[in-house]
């Protein structure tokens, strides 16, 4: 059985990628680089989750957002 990987986990591998050249090659400032770095941590996190763990946190964003059950 093949997996696809879930957006958020490709999105936040994306944003450290970004996050480190930025930090590397260029003089950003500390606050950009650690909040990219801060985001791809977060994303990682949501798409490395089980499946019944990822599907459980969009109900409760789903409900939390629309305000419905």
């Amino acid at each position: 059985m093949k997996r696809r990987i879930r957006k958020e986990l490709s999105i936040g591998l994306f944003c450290l990628g970004i996050a480190l050249i930025l930090k590397q090659f260029t003089g950003t400032p500390h606050f950009i680089v650690g909040a990219l770095l801060g985001l791809s941590l977060c994303l990682e996190i949501i798409g490395a989750l089980p499946d019944k763990a990822y599907n459980s946190l969009k109900r409760f964003k789903h409900k939390t957002i629309n305000g419905t059950d």
